[in-house]
């Protein structure tokens, strides 16, 4: 009988090692397949960032800063104009910001809708450092004409100048800073009234204010089932 030949040394040594290399190879597949998954996700992430939440931000931030403008306006009443009328042009104005610019789906489609956006705060802002009239709070209404989708119908409704004059207050709504019967946030469907608890948890910037139940409701917002407004 033959002998049978045994297979040469370095073959085994190969076939060891391929083995070994094989162990490490299902060994680090998991971490690699999982920092891929990391990888991948957090670039999903940051793209989405980019391109949702960043154009949210910095909408917000302009828009923070027509708010700012606005609060502004309340101290500086001219001397010609009663301030009862200046409190409720101011109302409807801080209204009619919250109404039809708060977010960027507010504004009317164009490829430079934030950029003329932005170019109404800048501009505001430059008019403030010189004395204000009507004129200013009637120019501010043309603005929201111009950017919102909504605008031109809630001016036509709102609008607290006309033919250069300052509307009659009609205790409807004046300047939330001193007076208010019901409140909302700009980021909520309900409205409260001016004392309820759930209304001091507003922060000023997202707070509207209506001079009657009626007009809250008809901005669509329901009545809290705390205070039962």
């Amino acid at each position: 009988m033959t002998a049978r030949r045994g297979l040469p040394d370095d073959f085994h040594d190969m076939n060891a090692e391929t083995h070994r290399n094989h162990r490490l190879a299902r060994s680090l597949a998991w971490p690699v397949a999982c920092a891929i998954a990391i990888v991948i996700a957090l670039s999903a992430g940051a793209a989405f960032w980019w391109r949702e939440i960043r154009p949210i931000q910095r909408h917000l931030a302009t828009y923070h800063r027509l708010e700012d403008a606005v609060v502004a306006l309340a101290d500086r009443c001219p001397k010609d104009v009663p301030l009862e009328k200046w409190d409720c042009a101011l109302g409807w104005t801080w209204n009619g910001l919250g109404n039809c610019l708060t977010m960027p789906c507010f504004l009317l489609d164009a490829h430079d809708k934030e950029e003329r956006f932005q170019h109404f705060a800048d501009e505001l802002e430059v008019r403030l450092r010189s004395p204000v009239d009507v004129e200013t709070i009637d120019w501010i209404w043309d603005e929201i004409e111009r950017l919102s989708n909504n605008g031109k119908r809630y001016s036509d409704d709102f609008r607290p100048v006309r033919n250069g004059q300052l509307k009659e207050p009609d205790g409807t709504l004046g300047w939330p800073g001193r007076k208010s019967a019901f409140v909302s946030s700009a980021h909520s469907t309900v409205f409260h009234k001016a004392g309820c608890a759930s209304a001091a948890k507003i922060p000023w910037r997202d707070r509207i204010d209506y001079g009657t139940r009626e007009m809250a409701i008809e901005s669509g917002k329901r009545p809290c089932a705390e205070c039962r407004p």
